[in-house]
């Protein structure tokens, strides 16, 4: 009996190669799809939180100066709670993009003391004033479902320094103390 011939025809391999082939490119393929809309989703969220950020900021510009002419506003001595502060403000604030969005605002005053100086305004408000002839410290919270996403300490100057008569100059200066921006998302 005669041993059988080997084959030596290699038609087919190419076909073998090719599927090899198709099946790792498919199964690479798979992960970068899924990569690719998870980032799509992520660059949406990050615009609409940049979007919510620019609506507080800019109503929180509107709050500070709403505040600074009324020299009561704020002034544990002069309003009942004392401390109690009220801030006009649009319901609603645009965004870089058009879009409205309902961003609250609210405010605190506090006595014009500082007993610790090594405390700061995120932790104890009302202990940061950084110039004592200021009239009144207000703290600021712009909140957006719920959270507070901005928050600024804002001291304000009511009366002219120096001055021995005529001195109210209600709002007459401003300073931001500290700004502080939480995203919106968490």
């Amino acid at each position: 009996m005669a041993a059988p011939k080997l084959r030596t025809n290699e038609s087919g391999a190419v076909l073998v190669l090719a599927l090899v082939f198709m099946v790792a490119a498919a199964l690479m393929v798979v992960p970068l799809a899924g990569y690719a809309t998870s980032n799509l989703g992520n660059t949406y969220n990050l615009g609409v939180n940049r979007d919510v950020l620019t609506a507080a900021d800019s109503i929180m510009d509107d709050a500070i100066e709403s505040v600074r002419y009324s020299m009561t506003q704020g002034r544990p001595d002069f309003t009942s709670p004392p401390g109690s502060c009220s801030v006009t403000v649009p319901a609603l604030a645009e965004g870089s993009s058009g879009t409205q969005y309902p961003i609250q605002v609210t405010c605190e005053g506090y006595p014009l003391t500082s007993t610790n100086p090594g405390c700061t305004p995120t932790t104890q408000p009302g202990c940061a004033f950084t110039d004592s002839t200021a009239s009144r410290e207000v703290v600021f919270f712009a909140k957006s479902g719920g959270s507070t996403i901005v928050q600024a300490v804002v001291e304000y100057w009511d009366f002219l320094p120096s001055c021995t008569s005529n001195c109210v100059a209600t709002g007459y200066a401003t300073k931001i103390v500290s700004w502080s921006v939480t995203p919106a998302n968490g």
